[in-house]
């Protein structure tokens, strides 16, 4: 299945986020998830299966390249798994909230294999810029 969508949604003052009702509906019935900090300082979400495939890719990235091991220790180090409540909400780790300056307005975007929670300011300015220029980002694709 893949995610999509854009729901906007809060973080309430003890870092946790109650999962809309159509994004927990994708989630195959999971008790628990993987947040890690996305390179564009958002944070992903991924199913345990995901995020297992996801850190096998990582694994696989050449170890004599400083930049390789730099991505993996920060990818590693930034990763948590997370419960989903009788409510529906998982708790944030505090390092990724203050990595990706949520505050109580946020995004949670489907994006095809993980969901992504964003700062709604920053992925706000992020489309905005990604609009505007949006013909010549689909120009680098081979097909599309």
């Amino acid at each position: 299945m893949s995610f999509i969508g854009l729901y906007q949604h809060t973080i309430d003052a003890k870092n946790r986020i109650c999962l809309p009702a159509k994004v927990k509906a994708t989630l195959d019935q999971a008790s628990k998830l993987y947040l890690t900090i996305g390179v564009e300082g958002n944070i992903e979400v991924y199913l345990p299966a995901a995020f297992e495939a996801y850190m096998n890719k990582i694994a696989n990235l050449p170890n004599n390249n400083a930049n390789a091991r730099k991505f993996v220790r920060f990818v590693t180090s930034n990763s948590y798994p997370v419960d989903i409540d009788s409510s529906n909400r998982i708790l944030v780790p505090q390092p990724l909230v203050e990595k990706a300056k949520l505050s109580k307005d946020i995004y949670i975007i489907g994006n095809i294999n993980k969901y992504e929670i964003w700062n709604k300011a920053q992925y706000d300015e992020y489309i905005l810029d990604a609009s505007d220029s949006l013909d010549d980002l689909v120009k680098d694709f081979d097909g599309f």
